[in-house]
């Protein structure tokens, strides 16, 4: 995420409405799969103290240094969440999970369970993104819709100069949806790189135009490169959107909510092993 988005309207409270459906009571992640787990951040109080119990003591230390209460809440919900999640695939304690990091900071999965699963995540204001597949290594952005005033200037830091101007063409009410999409597919390439957004941001060119399907179109100007990865939009909630990249080509792609079903008072207490 850049670093002017991280900022804005951290004051003004959104209401989220999820639009992805619960998964159907039998489910597998296939070989050639992506599944994409949308969840909310906001909790009560009292169901992110007993998230706090599956965190590690290098998460709790993080969440501590975090100013704001509702940075810190949303922070444990999060991890919590993301170790909720792969507890399920794994049939594991989410307490138990151990993840080592890159040199960047993406996260994989530690011993007993490395390599057995590839996941990333992505969070904006209380809407938590996790991707999960078998195939390859995987990134998952995923952003609010808003108005940019210098939407321009800001695209001009991590686009090509043909971008641009391709951006400075669309009609103003559509720019700022095609800006989050370019902004969503060249994360969700990075991420799953490894690498995030960095100087190689400009050596990746993806469609973005309003109404056009996600593409990877070109790696360091290798179209031939590009045709090895599998790009798709997400529409989780209201009001976002976002972008899942996998290196392996026509991944399929299922998406839904978490918890995996409704229940009167789990936040995100599923039972992973169930």
């Amino acid at each position: 995420m850049l670093p002017e988005f991280s900022v804005m309207h951290q004051k003004q409270k959104i209401v989220t409405e999820l639009l992805w459906n619960f998964p159907p009571n039998e489910w597998r992640l296939g070989e050639d799969e992506i599944h994409v787990w949308a969840a909310t951040l906001d909790l009560p109080g009292q169901t992110c103290a007993a998230l706090e119990r599956t965190l590690a003591f290098d998460e709790m230390e993080r969440a501590g240094r975090f100013h704001f209460q509702h940075d810190r809440i949303r922070f444990i919900v999060g991890r919590a969440t993301v170790r909720a999640v792969l507890g399920c695939y794994l049939g594991a304690d989410p307490a138990q999970l151990q993840f080592a990091y890159s040199r960047y900071g993406k996260p994989s999965l530690a011993a007993p369970h490395s390599g057995t699963i590839h996941f990333n995540a992505s969070h904006s204001h209380e809407l938590i993104l996790i991707a999960v597949t078998r195939a390859c290594a995987v990134g998952v952005d995923v952003e609010r819709v808003h108005s940019l005033g210098e939407i321009n200037k800001i695209a001009a830091e991590f686009c090509s100069p043909e971008e641009v101007a391709k951006l400075r063409a669309v009609p103003q009410p559509s720019r700022s949806l095609a800006f989050f999409n370019l902004l969503t597919r060249k994360e969700a390439y990075l991420k799953a790189t490894g690498v995030g957004l960095s100087d190689q941001v400009r050596h990746v060119a993806t469609t973005f135009l309003p109404g056009e399907p996600a593409k990877i179109l070109a790696v360091s100007g290798d179209r031939a490169a590009a045709r090895a990865w599998s790009l798709k939009d997400l529409l989780p909630a209201t009001g976002f959107i976002g972008a899942v990249a996998g290196q392996a080509r026509n991944l399929r792609l299922a998406c839904w909510r978490w918890p995996r079903k409704k229940a009167p008072s789990s936040g995100i207490a599923d039972n992973p092993a169930s």
